[in-house]
């Protein structure tokens, strides 16, 4: 098994992501699966793909360990995109 090279953990959490950002001049909003969170960013699975250096804006909701629905808004840049077959990992 190879070591992860890493500097920052990715800690798995099942939450869902809505993503708005402007593409071709009109604006988007996309829901979306939260993959893993650390501290530098968040890996989410999409459909389709937003460009590097997109800006974007993402609410994040998530159910807390007291069973609470959690909301948190994010302003960020998307620095990396794959496509895996039909789906992206953004």
């Amino acid at each position: 098994m190879e070591k992860d090279q890493r500097r920052n953990k990715r800690v798995p959490i099942a939450a869902s992501a809505r993503i708005s950002y402007t593409g071709n001049r009109d604006a988007k909003t996309i829901d979306r699966t939260v993959a893993c969170i650390s501290f530098p960013g968040i890996g989410l699975y999409a459909d389709c793909m937003p460009a590097k250096g997109t800006a974007v804006t993402v609410e994040i909701s998530f159910i807390t360990t007291a069973g609470l629905l959690k909301t948190n808004v994010i302003k960020g840049t998307i620095v990396n995109a794959n496509e895996v077959g039909e789906l992206c990992y953004i």
